[in-house]
This record gives C-alpha cells, structure tokens and sequence, in this order.
C-alpha cells in the first residue's frame, strides 16, 4: 500500500513506468544478444546424393517413376532426343521412344505404367502416351507445345496448348 505524504501531491503511475522501462531495457538487451551470438556456418549434407548424369549427352526433364527407384528424363540417342528410363540401383538405362523426331519433356504417371510426353513425330509439337511395358505403341494425346502434367490421382494429363490447357482423361484420351 502506498504511503500518502502531506502536502505533497501523489503521482499516480510513476512506480508502472519504472517496471516498464526496466522490462523494455532487458528485452532489449536480450534481443541484442540473440541476435549478436556466435553462430555455426549452416550446411546441408543429404544423405544419399548422386550426381544425375545419365549418359555422356543432353539430360533434361527428369521424372521419378512411383516407385522411386527409376527415373524418365530425355536423353540423345543420334541426333534426336527420345525418352529414355534410368534403374538407380542398377544405373542401367533403357531407351522408351523410338522414332523419328524429339520426343522429350517425359512425365510420368503417379500410378505407374505409363508417361506422357512431347514429341514431334507428326511433324507438329504434340503431347504422347505411352506404357512403359512397350507393349503398345506411343498414341497420340493432343497437339500443342504444353508440358505434359499428370493429375495427383493419376488418371488425368493436361496437355495441348500453353495458353488453353486441356484435361484429358488417361485412360481414353477424351477431352
């Protein structure tokens, strides 16, 4: 309880202030020194990486296949680029397109099976399917120069024309 002297006028709020200011000062201080400590340098090491150069060419678009162990990416093979498959367990590489022309810009499916991809085989930029098995030849999705993109489920690619994308349904191939 505070004490009143008389004759002298109480000033209300001056013991608030002081405790205010003490806790201003020690913030203060604090964030000075938090921000002023020695630090560690900050490095990150993964623990299993590898350089993913392929083969001895052009190595561009790479897309990891479910499973985790393969990738799809474009590769030359000649003087055109096709679709070729990496194990990296096994660093062999099979080669998926074939043909005359590019074929490249692979993405493939999340459920497996199949990739989508450019090419321009016809002549004209269009986007491909293709299983993965090579038990059926490539077919033909829809023209224009879009990257290839797969639905998160699997059972869509938007393709076509950069400025108007389509959704197509993977397994028929309608709009």
């Amino acid at each position: 309880a505070a004490v009143e002297v008389p004759g002298r006028p109480r000033r209300a709020g001056r013991g608030r202030l002081a405790v205010g200011l003490v806790v201003a000062l020690a913030a203060a201080g604090g964030a000075a020194a938090f921000a002023l400590r020695p630090r560690a340098p900050v490095s990150y090491t993964p623990l299993d990486a590898r350089r993913m150069v392929f083969t001895t060419t052009c190595n561009e678009f790479p897309s990891f296949l479910p499973d985790g162990r393969h990738v799809v990416f474009d590769g030359l093979v000649g003087s055109d680029a096709h679709v070729l498959e990496v194990d990296l367990d096994t660093e062999a590489t099979r080669q998926i397109t074939r043909g005359a022309g590019w074929q490249y810009a692979a993405a493939a499916s999340p459920l497996g099976g199949q990739i989508a991809y450019l090419g321009n085989e016809t002549g004209r930029t269009s986007t491909w399917l293709v299983p993965l098995d090579g038990r059926a030849p490539p077919h033909l999705l829809a023209p224009g120069a879009l990257r290839p993109a797969w639905s998160p489920d699997g059972k869509a690619v938007w393709a076509g024309d950069p400025a108007a994308p389509t959704r197509f349904d993977a397994r028929t191939g309608a709009a």
